[in-house]
């Protein structure tokens, strides 16, 4: 395409061209006024001399036109995946392609937005798609969607160019599905309280109706809860101990519903401990109490109420009293009153002297009966006669002592039992380097497992369930041996804060433990016991079917397995007396969230462009499209406009003057000759 223009290249300054022709322009007026004779000769002499002067050219531009860019963006998001839309947008993207294909002026680029993301975010792929052409080359974007789009910008401006944006829209008006919604669900929670959240169940055709909905709480235990179509019903989790708590909802589908993979939710709370109350208890102050003070103190998410006895209140000697003092030791507030806000209690090294009375060391058993949790550093009184085994506490001790103390070097072992407890498993890298220990108590375990062996086979590390709590003993106070420099130390910082964790209740040292982890449609299944191996495991998928998945051996009292899931939905693990679940295939909430198709999010965006949205079962297909110019409507009821920007470049130049300059001096002397004749007439 070539296209010309007019230019002036005058031989004078233009000042003293305008300057000359205002001059002829007077001269000649003058004349006329004076109806001089020839002067219509004259004035055409004085104008092909100011032309000849103003060389006016004439510039031939070689144009190259530059094609406007249509984007079309095909959504293949999870909802895109329902019924026939993936064929109806494949089939309307291609249409699309051939209708424009032929037209020289436009550039189609073609774009597939993938589910993975956090819904679906057509528009990201659109500024990305047109981040190399400029504001005014872009004729137009058409969305091949079902409409639901969570990135729509809230004003068109925010597209960074003016074109309009159509929405042809797969599926159906109409279509039905049920779906469970959740509102308010926190990912994180305090141990010993409850968090709530808001579930509406959505079914815009049986909006009112009462629906049962199947709740799996953790444990594997099946509930059923009434739900009102449409109205938000709270529900309460508490939250009893550490680590992530899932409960999953569903309820059960319907005939002509687009999917059942949103009738199901699995809400996720991450439950931590704000702080941990321990409350220390020390008898005779030993090496062991420095180290257990540094380590509880070192932890800031511990809150340490530490007291040592030294001695009993019957004591008397010659101390004066200013210099006494004068707080009494609160033993009614410490375990009476306020002892169920302690989540730990230690006794380091402490004996009957008289200070506790039998009562408040019953409360303590109660509270471990309760679900408290209770470790007793043993020290040489625990064989004597002033041992907590002749006290209320003896009922909930792990141990009895032998009546003797050994005091000669010994090097802790794990037992039988230790190598594939979770607490002490762990432990074994550099076991042969551990340094010894010098004294502990014989002790005689009557309840729980024995995870280390001390001096000729004896117990030394003792844990044990009573009631919901738990108590563990450590049957020698000489683990500060390890934290002695040079060779012959030991993981005593690791050991202990395993133990203190296990007395927590912590997910991940429980003994027995079946978890599900799902990455895409694998399932990775991890099966833990230290009594009860098994060699497989039931998975029920969300239809009803089981299948038998084998497990293989892992490291000590662990199983692992993998398998893809073949149905999405939610899993239901089975192992011995434990159960898990596992959600697969709804990771995206937002997509999963609404999935019929519906104008809604895009019409007024869309309008606000100057677009237009059309369905493609009212069409067989998209509409045809039609150029339009800026400030021209660009949609109709059955037509899609693509705006024409015509831009161009330039690839070459050619310069001719407009009349050459011989023929205008001939006009102007032809014109001075003919004024000259007439006026000698």
């Amino acid at each position: 395409m070539d296209g010309y223009t007019l230019t002036f290249a005058p031989l004078l300054p233009w000042g003293l061209f305008a300057a000359m022709t205002a001059a002829t322009a007077a001269v000649l007026g003058l004349g006329l006024r004076k109806r001089s004779s020839g002067i219509g000769f004259r004035t055409l002499a004085a104008a092909a001399l100011l032309l000849a002067i103003a060389r006016p050219t004439v510039t031939a531009e070689q144009r190259t036109e530059l094609a406007d860019v249509v984007l079309v963006v095909a959504d293949a998001s999870p909802s895109q995946q329902l019924g026939d839309r993936a064929a109806a947008t494949s089939s309307a993207v291609q249409a699309i392609q051939d209708e424009l294909a032929d037209d020289g002026g436009l550039e189609v680029r073609a774009v597939t937005v993938a589910g993975g993301g956090p819904g679906t975010n057509l528009f990201a792929a659109v500024r990305s798609a047109v981040a190399d052409v400029p504001p005014d080359g872009v004729a137009g974007v058409v969305l091949v969607t079902d409409g639901q789009v969570h990135d729509v910008p809230e004003d068109a401006s925010a597209l960074g160019f003016d074109a309009p944006v159509h929405a042809v829209l797969t599926g159906a008006p109409g279509e039905r599905d049920r779906r469970l919604v959740v509102d308010g669900a926190p990912r994180y929670g305090i141990v010993g309280e409850a968090v709530k959240f808001r579930v509406t169940l959505l079914d815009e055709a049986a909006v009112g109706q009462a629906e049962p909905v199947r709740i799996t709480v953790p444990g594997g235990h099946v509930a059923e809860r009434v739900l009102q179509v449409g109205t938000p019903t709270e529900f309460e989790l508490p939250l009893e101990r550490a680590g992530v708590v899932a409960v999953a909802l569903e309820v059960a589908a319907i005939p002509d519903e687009l999917t059942p993979d949103n009738n199901r939710v699995v809400i996720h709370v991450n439950a931590v401990r704000d702080r941990l109350r321990v409350m220390l208890v020390s008898g005779e102050p030993s090496m062991g109490l420095r180290h257990w003070r540094n380590l509880l103190q070192a932890d800031p998410a511990v809150d340490l109420v530490h007291f040592t006895i030294l001695r009993p209140p019957t004591k008397q000697d010659a101390t004066p009293v200013q210099e006494l003092s004068l707080i009494p030791f609160p033993a009614r507030e410490l375990f009476d009153a306020n002892l169920d806000d302690f989540h730990l209690v230690i006794f380091d090294r402490y004996h009957l002297r008289g200070i506790l009375p039998p009562q408040y060391l019953s409360n303590i058993a109660e509270y471990v009966v309760r679900g408290g949790a209770l470790l007793d550093i043993a020290g040489p009184s625990y064989a004597g006669r002033f041992s907590l085994v002749n006290t209320p506490l003896r009922e909930i001790l792990p141990t009895l002592p032998a009546g003797e103390v050994i005091e000669r070097p010994f090097v802790p072992e794990l037992s039988e039992a230790g190598q594939n407890h979770p607490v002490t498993a762990g432990l074994t890298a550099g076991a042969a380097d551990w340094g010894p220990w010098y004294r502990m108590v014989r002790g005689m375990p009557v309840k729980g497992e024995s995870l280390m062996w001390g001096a000729d086979g004896w117990p030394l590390l003792q844990l044990s369930r009573v009631g919901e709590g738990r108590v563990a003993q450590l049957l020698s106070d000489q683990s500060w041996v390890w934290t002695r420099p040079g060779p012959g130390g030991g993981p005593r910082a690791e050991l202990l804060r395993r133990v203190v964790h296990w007395l927590m209740k912590e997910p991940d040292l429980e003994e027995h433990l079946l978890k599900a982890t799902v990455s895409d449609r694998r399932i990775d299944v991890l099966y833990r016991s230290v009594d009860t191996p098994l060699r497989e495991i039931t998975a029920v998928a969300p239809s009803g079917a089981s299948t038998t998945v084998p497990l293989g051996p892992a490291a000590a009292g662990t199983a692992i397995a993998s398998f893809e899931a073949n149905e999405a939905g939610l899993w239901t693990l089975q192992g011995g007396n434990l159960s898990a679940t596992a959600l697969v295939g709804a990771a995206d909430a937002l997509e999963l969230t609404e999935m019929r198709a519906d104008p809604g999010p895009l019409e007024a965006f869309v309008g606000a462009t100057g677009g237009g949205v059309f369905w493609v079962v009212d069409h067989g297909g998209p509409p045809p499209f039609r150029p339009v110019m800026a400030g021209q409507t660009a949609a109709g009821d059955n037509w899609l406009g693509l705006r024409r920007h015509g831009r161009h470049t330039v690839t070459g130049l050619a310069q001719s003057p407009l009349l050459p300059w011989p023929l205008l001096l001939a006009l102007a002397v032809g014109a001075l000759f003919l004024a000259w004749h007439r006026e000698a007439q």
